[in-house]
């Protein structure tokens, strides 16, 4: 009994090694197993007489295979959540970001079984920047599909044709087809413009981004209803406001195709202001020989200047050069500067009817905006040219007013008021020029001044009845005109350009009735002897001087009322 040395179960001792595990199992292991694991079920039975250790193994079981069953259901699930949420994330868009507007002038009838509104006379739609207009238009109320066609006349003619605006462009058609919601249409037979050039085409596609894409297009910068030339394009896609892209083009004149194709191109359209080269027209004149005249380049100095040189050569020595500029100011002033110079050979040198003479010509026209400064205003309309200048000059001899033209007159002038005190200062300078016989007649400076009536004696705070001196009242009206010129044809007498006598007396203006006034008039200026711009026709002969008689009036009138 003290000897722990351990036994197997036919009681017998085991040697140290036997410890170990070893494969071969003892015949009446099982049968304890067995055995211990009847009398653990019926302690457990022992414990629990009333339940079933069956029906509660059999429940577990249930338990689990249930758990089990529903924890995959919800792996599952997971699993189908987890490939679906992209789509729950998803948001749909709408079909219409705005209201659709329709009307017409005529009718308006609407079908309830096709949804449909068809509108007569004058009709248009509106989404958001782009508009349709037409005579007849149909609207589907539900897919909001555009159909807009013109109306024939009595002659058969279609009158009130699509147009199609979006934004700036306007694209005039046949036959559209249009739907909002897609933003994507088809157009037959479309006109549009491009830049600077006119586009036709027999069918065109609009896309949802925004461009078209054309097919049997033409290509045009004649603006009649049937051009005289234009590049007939295959294909073209047109990106509105940016450019034109196109495939295989040849040229067409007078309907006749040439033998002249084009494998690609594109047409850039810069809706800002750019420089760039002016291409020269060129011809034959009789007597300066062979020309290129009207090409330079355009230089876009700001958004408020730009300037433009142009030059003109002959094959027989003439020439010419000119430069314009316009500048603008908003709400400020605007203006214009032209400036001309000419050289004219005529003949062959070493020859009797060689000549060679030079022109110019200079014109200036400025006026400012009232929104600027109401109280103040300047202009300014110079027009001045030699006398050979229109001569020389080869637009002018297709144009009989310039060509013709016997006088050119000049004006500049200024304005100043002071609406507080009636204070009103005006000053001007004109210059006449009679071509015939190159004489100019200047007036240079015509000032007036005034003043308008007012109450020097007059209280600011009037108590009790008014005084006799308080109406006196005082205005001044003043006048200078200097004036150069000669004598005119039927007097000796100088003239000024308005046609009064130079030097005359001011006389003083006559006074209201049944009142007293008194009147002065300062004393007459001279002038010294100035040279008169008037020249002789004849070459060689020098100018004569004359006079420049001065005209000077003013007057100050008082008076008493009644």
């Amino acid at each position: 009994m003290g000897d722990s040395t351990p036994v197997c179960a036919r009681g017998r001792p085991l040697r140290q090694h036997h410890r170990r595990p070893s494969r071969r199992r003892c015949p009446r292991q099982p049968q304890r197993r067995r055995a211990r694991l009847s009398a653990h079920l019926d302690s457990l039975r022992r414990a629990h007489p009333t339940d079933s250790l069956d029906a509660r193994i059999a429940a577990d079981s249930l338990a689990l295979a249930q758990n089990a069953h529903l924890r995959q259901a919800d792996s599952a699930a997971l699993a189908d959540t987890t490939r679906r949420r992209p789509d729950s994330l998803r948001v749909r868009k709408a079909g219409i970001d705005a209201p659709v507007q329709y009307a017409a002038k005529d009718s308006l009838v609407y079908d309830a079984r096709s949804g449909l509104a068809y509108l007569y006379g004058d009709a248009n739609v509106k989404y958001q920047n782009m508009g349709l207009q037409a005579d007849f238009i149909t609207l589907n109320m539900d897919s909001s599909l555009v159909r807009a066609t013109g109306v024939p006349d009595s002659t058969g003619q279609a009158q009130g044709q699509p147009v199609y605006t979006q934004g700036s462009e306007k694209y005039e058609s046949r036959e559209m087809a249009f739907n909002f919601k897609t933003k994507k249409g088809f157009i037959n037979d479309v006109k549009t413009t491009q830049g600077t050039g006119l586009l036709y085409s027999v069918d065109a596609k609009r896309t949802g981004d925004g461009n078209f894409y054309l097919q049997n297009a033409q290509y045009t910068t004649c603006d009649a209803p049937h051009p005289h030339f234009y590049l007939q394009l295959t294909r073209a896609k047109v990106t509105p406001g940016k450019e034109t892209f196109f495939g295989p083009a040849y040229l067409v004149v007078a309907d006749v195709p040439l033998p002249v194709a084009i494998p690609y191109g594109f047409f850039p359209v810069n809706k800002k202001y750019s420089s760039g080269l002016i291409m020269p027209t060129y011809g034959d004149e009789t007597a300066r020989g062979f020309y290129l005249r009207d090409g330079g380049y355009y230089f876009a100095l700001s958004d408020r200047m730009d300037l433009k040189l142009l030059g003109e050569i002959y094959t027989r020595g003439s020439w010419g050069l000119s430069a314009e500029s316009n500048y603008a100011r908003r709400y400020s002033y605007r203006g214009n500067v032209f400036l001309s110079y000419l050289t004219t050979v005529n003949g062959d040198k070493n020859m009797p009817d060689y000549t060679k003479q030079t022109s110019l010509k200079v014109q200036w026209s400025h006026s400012s905006d009232p929104k600027a400064n109401p109280n103040t205003s300047f202009s300014a309309r110079v027009n001045f040219a030699t006398q050979n200048y229109e001569r020389s000059n080869l637009a002018s001899l297709y144009t009989p007013l310039a060509y013709t033209q016997s006088t050119r007159a000049s004006s500049v002038s200024f304005s100043h008021s002071v609406p507080s005190l009636g204070l009103s200062l005006s000053a001007s300078a004109n210059v006449s020029q009679d071509m015939r016989n190159a004489s100019l007649s200047v007036s240079l400076p015509d000032v007036s001044l005034s003043v308008a009536r007012f109450y020097p004696l007059r209280r600011s705070k009037a108590v009790g009845k008014e005084r006799w001196y308080e109406k006196i009242a005082l205005s001044y009206t003043g006048q200078m005109t200097i004036c150069s010129l000669p004598p005119s044809r039927n007097s000796s007498t100088p003239r000024c350009s308005n046609g009064a006598t130079a030097c005359s007396t001011a006389s003083p203006s006559k006074p209201p009735s049944n009142s007293s006034s008194t009147s002065t008039s300062p004393p007459r200026s001279t002038s010294a002897a100035a040279p008169t711009s008037r020249a002789s026709a004849k070459r060689g002969t020098p100018p004569r001087a004359a006079s420049a008689p001065t005209r000077s009036t003013g007057s100050t009138t008082s008076s008493i009322g009644t």
